[in-house]
């Protein structure tokens, strides 16, 4: 059989050459037998070579149309007919190789190596499959093998030197690696693979002096600096590791890690001037990446609010540092918006937003850091204009249509407030938050415009989507309070509110109010005192009522009193200039 194996090998590599694995089951790979399927028996004398060779081109042609399951059963009667096979049993290991069926790969690939010990296609594919294994002895008997055919083979003595460590065998592993460097010269992949030997095994000053030695050879080369520095701070040698840092920074003055990483250095070792000297420069370098200043930034946009924070002017200062040094990033200045914002200037905040949509429109986050900018310092009128904006941008978000719909309620524009607000509903599909919160502003604004039936049924869509929402239950009760209509509903939703927030003297008010309009004077007035304790003191609708529930209680001087302090407070309406003139309660 030995005349054909140089054949059946050239015809199987062009049959196989784009084979790819398809299948990963099948009765064709079941697990081999061992023990006297393959390679127990000799050589058939009355094997057809000629259909022997059919037979294995045939193999070779189904795994190179990727019928894998068919080569493998083929190859399998290669073997049935001729066991020592080498070239069926390389095959037909190769392909359980790549299917994970690693045992059975193995004893395959270990027949096809003891038929052709010279063949290194077999030898390698074999070692790979011991080094699967973890089976690291027997993988150095197969590349020290491979290696004496193949003496140059640096691949092999690279997986040997790895054997070698895996197998316990470390000075020996690092002896073989010297060895190739005597063989191949100080080539940089062989120094690599002794610095990982190094590392891999906690000798890091074996591991600097290999990178010291790459970086004589390699002096142009900053990547091995940087790794130098990595292990001096992995040895506690922080002055060396600041000192690499410096020699990486005169190679490449403008990489901002590295400016990041001595600024780390200086920050630990307590010099907070030098620290946020460095941070100034690299902050301030026009060249200096713009995305690693951003992600240094993120984390304070959680603290810069808080009292604790001490750091707060020097962050903005970086914030500001960055728009000067990259006037046209889009993300400069929102980066700097989102901090102002977040340490309370948000005026400014806007400003920094609004040049970001300037040069870049399509960030939709940006846009809504302005309503909420808008809604919050009450300028409608710049509400009104930047949702307007968004609309024509982003035609399809629910949130600029609903702002939008608050700059007209806020201005009294109540019908052009309807029509924002219903384009949005059904752009929040999905958002039952938002939704809620569109139904609730329709039903204030229906309130306004008198139209209760509209309200009330605005309201209840409000409450489907959010029953527990304290300030729908509140408006809702407030206003059917004042229209006398549905009150046991209403106390129950005002009584509802206020379990749910407690001490709010607004819902508090409320409940009181509503209490008050059911004719339970006595029950009112203690829901009001309550509402007085926690800061309805400064509240002349919260006054003003109760005045109200006193003159009903027949304490009418007190009554007068409260009427009085609420008129302090600011209240001009009609009626309380009426009740403390005429000292009478005017319903």
């Amino acid at each position: 059989m030995k005349q054909h194996i140089i054949g059946f090998l050239v015809l199987c590599g062009l049959w196989s050459a784009c084979s790819t694995p398809q299948k990963t089951s099948g009765g064709v790979f079941a697990p081999i037998s061992t023990d006297g399927e393959y390679g127990s028996s000799q050589h058939s004398p009355k094997a057809d070579s000629l259909a022997m060779t059919r037979l294995f081109i045939d193999a070779c042609r189904a795994r190179s149309l990727g019928d894998d399951e068919g080569a493998v059963e083929l190859f399998r009667e290669v073997l049935q007919v001729d066991p020592l096979n080498d070239a069926a049993l390389y095959e037909l290991g190769k392909i359980y190789f790549e299917y994970g069926k690693l045992d059975d790969a193995r004893e395959l690939l270990r027949l096809a190596t003891e038929q052709d010990p010279s063949n290194t296609y077999y030898l390698e594919t074999y070692g790979s499959a011991l080094l699967y294994l973890a089976q690291y002895r027997s993988a150095i008997e197969v590349y020290q093998q491979l290696l004496t055919i193949r003496p140059d083979d640096m691949d092999a003595a690279f997986q040997l030197a790895f054997s070698l460590e895996r197998a316990g065998s470390i000075e020996e592993s690092l002896a073989f690696l010297q060895q190739m460097e005597q063989q191949f010269g100080p080539d940089e992949s062989i120094l690599m693979e002794e610095y990982r030997l190094f590392l891999r095994n906690g000798m890091l000053q074996e591991g600097i002096d290999v990178l010291l030695r790459l970086i004589e050879n390699n002096p142009d080369e900053p990547v091995y600096v940087s790794m130098l520095a990595d292990v001096y701070e992995l040895a506690d040698q922080s002055e060396l590791a600041e000192a690499t840092f410096d020699k990486l920074l005169e190679i490449d003055p403008d990489n901002a890690d590295l400016q990041f990483k001595k600024a780390s250095y200086q920050i630990r070792s307590g010099d907070r001037e030098a620290y946020w000297n460095t941070l100034r420069k690299v902050f301030s370098n026009n060249r200096a990446s713009i995305d690693k200043k951003v992600f240094f930034l993120v984390p304070y946009v959680d603290s810069v609010d808080k009292k604790n924070f001490t750091d707060k002017d020097s962050i903005l200062e970086m914030a500001r540092l960055m728009t000067i040094a990259h006037p046209t990033e889009a993300k400069a200045w929102a980066m700097q918006g989102d901090l102002l914002y977040y340490a309370g200037q948000k005026t400014t905040a806007r400003e920094s937003f609004l040049k970001s949509t300037d040069i870049r429109a399509d960030v939709y986050d940006v846009w809504v850091k302005m309503f909420y900018i808008d809604a919050e310092e009450e300028r409608w009128d710049s509400l009104q204009a930047v949702t307007t904006r968004s609309i024509e941008l982003f035609p399809n978000q629910a949130l600029g249509y609903y702002f939008n719909g608050v700059s007209f309620q806020q201005t009294k524009a109540y019908d052009q407030a309807v029509t924002m607000y219903k384009r949005s509903i059904p752009m929040s599909v999905g958002n039952n938050q938002l939704r809620a919160e569109i139904w609730l502003r329709l039903g204030d604004t229906y309130h306004e415009m008198g139209k209760h039936p509209e309200s009330d049924q605005a309201y209840d869509e409000s409450l489907k989507l959010d029953p527990a929402n304290p300030y729908t239950l509140n408006n809702y009760a407030y206003y059917l309070s004042l229209r006398g209509e549905q009150l046991d509903k209403a106390a129950d939703m005002a009584r509802k509110a206020v379990r749910l927030v407690p001490d709010n003297p607004s819902l508090l008010d409320t409940y009181a109010w509503v209490l008050y309009r059911s004719s339970m004077y006595k029950e009112a007035a203690q829901v009001i005192e309550d509402a007085l304790r926690v800061g309805g003191q400064n509240s002349a609708v919260v006054l003003e009522h109760y005045g109200d529930i006193l003159y009903q209680l027949d304490r009418k001087e007190e009554a007068l009193q409260y009427w009085k302090k609420a008129q302090e407070k600011g209240a001009e309406n009609e009626k309380l200039l009426r009740k403390i003139r005429d000292e009478k309660l005017y319903e």
